[in-house]
């Protein structure tokens, strides 16, 4: 079980190098759907490896936030390109599974006011799952990527309100037990961020862009050199409420 676990990390891999080829060639569907394939193989490769450990009640278990980063990490990456490639039903779905890998990654759980506290303290980086960085992932890092994916997703839900009235039911994030991976699936394409529970479409996207902002506006208050991101997240959090009236 474990080599057949390796081999599904080794495809997600694969596929997100072959989607870097693939967009730097111009050929934006074939890295639409070869960025599909990555965010699907490593989700799955999660899935194998928490349930083979619960099968063989392995103790402790392995800490997965290394491969949630890099699901996060990888969506933010290709659902820019999977939408392009007018790929939109999937864009949004891919969406909600970065945006519920990247939350579960943040050390700061969502809260802003726990930036500061955070990053002024000793927090361990992540080895990094890319196929061409090896570097490790600081504390800041998955800060940012959490900020980014909210404003991601709020932007496809400002821009394609037809195809979100077709979304099912929700799942509220958490970390939970490890189900069949066709389930598994299901539940990170229908997820919602604690803080948007029960809110209706445009209040979750306000919500999002908002929370996306102050993310990055803590962020720059310790680390100057998010000015940038901030600026960029501030532009788009106006022109989803000037889009919304």
């Amino acid at each position: 079980m474990a080599r057949d676990t390796r081999r599904r990390l080794e495809e997600a891999l694969d596929a997100w190098r072959q989607a870097r080829e693939l967009q730097e060639a111009g050929r934006t569907t074939r890295a639409g759907l070869a960025y599909q394939r990555g965010i699907n193989a490593f989700l799955l490769y999660r899935n194998v490896a928490r349930r083979d450990e619960e099968e063989r009640d392995v103790r402790p278990r392995t800490d997965h936030t290394p491969v949630l980063y890099a699901l996060g990490a990888i969506g933010r990456e290709g659902v820019p390109v999977i939408e392009a490639a007018r790929s939109r039903r999937f864009a949004l779905a891919h969406a909600r599974t970065t945006l519920a890998s990247a939350h579960l990654a943040d050390p700061t759980g969502g809260v802003p006011e726990n930036i500061g506290p955070l990053l002024s303290g000793a927090t361990p980086p992540l080895p990094r799952l890319d196929p061409a960085d090896e570097s490790p992932v600081p504390a800041d890092e998955r800060i940012a990527g959490a900020a980014s994916s909210r404003l991601l997703m709020a932007r496809l839900m400002t821009t394609y309100p037809r195809v979100l009235a077709r979304e099912g039911g929700r799942w509220p994030v958490g970390l939970e037990e490890p189900m069949p991976f066709i389930r598994e699936r299901r539940r990170f394409r229908a997820a919602v961020l604690p803080g948007c529970q029960g809110l209706g479409q445009r209040a979750e996207i306000r919500r999002l862009a908002g929370d996306g902002v102050r993310g990055y506006a803590e962020l720059t208050r310790v680390l100057p050199r998010y000015q940038v991101d901030l600026d960029r997240a501030t532009d788009g959090l106006q022109a989803i409420r000037a889009s919304q009236g």
